[in-house]
């Protein structure tokens, strides 16, 4: 993982049980990993995903979560974009 060089906060893999980041997408769009645009696409809204599930509900998280979901928004406009192709 990518996520901070590897190490996640102590209860992060309590909360999220497939952690993921745009790092670990880079790699494995690089190396050949995704077979389909379905898995590439999923990983990249796990990013966000998690973010909102791992900082959901905890004090001083709303500009977290705000961000994340705006990101999924701008995010999915561009995977709509790249499917017409």
């Amino acid at each position: 993982s990518f996520y901070c060089g590897g190490q996640f906060p102590p209860d992060y893999l309590e909360k999220i049980p497939k952690p993921m980041d745009y790092g670990t997408v880079t790699s494995n769009l690089i190396e050949g990993r995704y077979t389909t645009f379905n898995e590439f696409e999923a990983d990249c809204k796990l990013v966000l995903d998690n973010c909102i599930t791992y900082y959901g509900g905890q004090p001083d998280s709303k500009m977290f979560t705000d961000q994340a979901n705006r990101l999924k928004t701008v995010l999915q406009q561009q995977l709509d974009a790249l499917t017409r192709y």
